[in-house]
This record gives structure tokens, C-alpha cells and sequence, in this order.
């Protein structure tokens, strides 16, 4: 997919993206930890990775996040393909464990 089509495709996904702050988060994103970040689908089936934008950026960042900072970083997560939802009053972001397996082990 061509770069112009990547950034067309996350305008629609997350209008409200700051890509500035996408690309640098993509040169500190915690991949490692995203990896332990698992748990299952409410049908206890589907394996999945879930995360909370705070938590990424903390993680990412070596800091904690402001609200604003907060907010940015799940346009981001909601940019590069991860889903919102919500668990136990939380908001969450998910993405299937294959699904990121093949997006994120692969770069």
C-alpha cells in the first residue's frame, strides 16, 4: 500500500490523528509489552492484545500522560488499526493477538 493510501486510510479511521506524534511514537512504541498485554474476547474464545492509551504512553513515553496526552495517544492507537471499546467502565483499546502478530513481529 502506498504511503499517500496509509495516511488517507488513518485520516478515516482517527480524523483527529496528529501524525507528528504517530511517527514519534512509532520509533518508541513498546512493542515488547504490547506483546504481554493479552486477555480474551467476551466469548472467552479469541485471544487478544488490550491495552489503555494512558498505559501505552506511559510505557512508550517513560512518563505519565496529561489528559490531552492521553487523548492523542488513542487517536493514535485508533490510527494504526487498534479498536476502541469499553471493559469494566475502562475505555480500551484491542486488537486480535493474530492480527498483531502479523502487523507488529513482522517489522
Amino acid at each position: 500500500m502506498s504511503c499517500k493510501e496509509c495516511e488517507r486510510l488513518r485520516r478515516k479511521l482517527s480524523p483527529n490523528e496528529d501524525p507528528d506524534f504517530t511517527a514519534n511514537y512509532l520509533l518508541v512504541e513498546p512493542l515488547d509489552w504490547l506483546k504481554e498485554q493479552t486477555a480474551t474476547r467476551k466469548n472467552g474464545r479469541t485471544k487478544i492484545v488490550m491495552v489503555k492509551a494512558r498505559e501505552v504512553y506511559e510505557q512508550a513515553f517513560e512518563e505519565e500522560p496529561t489528559y490531552t496526552q492521553t487523548a492523542i495517544m488513542a487517536r493514535t492507537l485508533r490510527a494504526l488499526g487498534w479498536e476502541f471499546s469499553k471493559r469494566g467502565g475502562d475505555d480500551v483499546y484491542t486488537m486480535d493477538y493474530k492480527e498483531f502478530v502479523n502487523e507488529y513481529c513482522t517489522r
